[in-house]
């Protein structure tokens, strides 16, 4: 029996890898029901110079480390400037208040980001919600703009509250690793 050319086993290769992108095209434009893809986050590609500890209250505890000190402390969290961009780490409250993170889910994928003063959607998410797999937890990454500004937060629910690694940039995300490390090195109490 003849072996296969060369061509022949390219051109078979070609076919099941576009394939492959024609399914995976397909489940990522299914309705707001299809699942999540899926990211785990590795270790930390950058060393954070400073630590944070979290406020006691409504959300659990915890520590982080972070690339600067943060700035601006509230009840529900703290927030810093990484050079032009923003770090947000907020508790949003208890699912009692607020929801799981598969009502957040669900109501984003329909609706976007509401507004502060109106159950409008005001941002609509760009592209689709990802699950993210790191110490911070099994969160789902949104991704809207305001503005100028784009954010790009991570969200989780932990001990029944739902908490928010936030990331406000420019688009160019410059300070993505950053923040990944800042995720990578969470540390629950």
């Amino acid at each position: 029996m003849p072996r296969p050319s060369a061509p022949v086993v390219i051109g078979a290769a070609l076919v099941a890898v576009l394939g492959g992108v024609a399914v995976a095209g397909w489940q990522l434009g299914r309705p707001d029901d299809a699942p999540l893809a899926v990211e785990v986050l590795g270790p930390a590609s950058v060393a954070l110079s400073e630590t944070y500890t979290g406020p006691a209250g409504v959300c659990p505890g915890y520590t982080a480390d972070v690339p600067v000190p943060m700035r601006w402390h509230q009840a529900d969290g703290a927030t810093t400037m990484l050079g032009d961009d923003g770090l947000l780490l907020t508790c949003f409250g208890t699912v009692e208040e607020v929801g799981n993170l598969d009502d957040l889910v669900a109501d984003r994928r329909a609706h976007g980001i509401r507004g502060e003063t109106s159950d409008a959607a005001s941002h609509p998410l760009v592209g689709a919600p990802v699950r993210v797999v790191s110490p911070f937890g099994d969160s789902v990454r949104f991704e809207y703009v305001i503005g100028l500004r784009t954010i790009t937060e991570w969200v989780v629910e932990r001990d029944g509250t739902i908490f928010a690694v936030g990331y406000l940039h420019d688009g160019s995300a410059s300070r993505l690793a950053e923040v990944q490390a800042v995720m990578a090195g969470w540390r629950w109490a």
